[in-house]
């Protein structure tokens, strides 16, 4: 792959970074299936964190191994602290 941003389509694909690829530690990821909300409704009624635990409670009954939290989460007061609850829920 070419070094120039520029020869990447999008520019969203494996940027160098003073010479490193951001993703060339691939070792953490595990694939799997997610649930995502966006997908749903567009975020209309499913951004607040109450919606976030019942659909990570619903991901986890149909054995998927993720939930994507998309758009609306920053708005969230403490959402450090409320992203943090909903991963450690999801994982139990």
């Amino acid at each position: 792959m070419e070094n120039s941003r520029s020869a990447i389509p999008g520019r969203r694909s494996k940027i160098k970074v003073i010479g490193q690829a951001v993703y060339a530690d691939t070792s953490w990821i595990e694939p799997g299936r997610s649930a995502w909300s966006w997908l749903t409704d567009y975020g209309n009624s499913l951004g607040t964190p109450d919606a976030m635990y019942t659909y990570t409670l619903n991901a986890a009954k149909l054995g998927f191994e993720y939930n994507i939290i998309d758009e609306g989460w920053t708005k969230w007061q403490n959402y450090k602290d409320i992203l943090a609850s909903i991963g450690q829920y999801g994982e139990a």
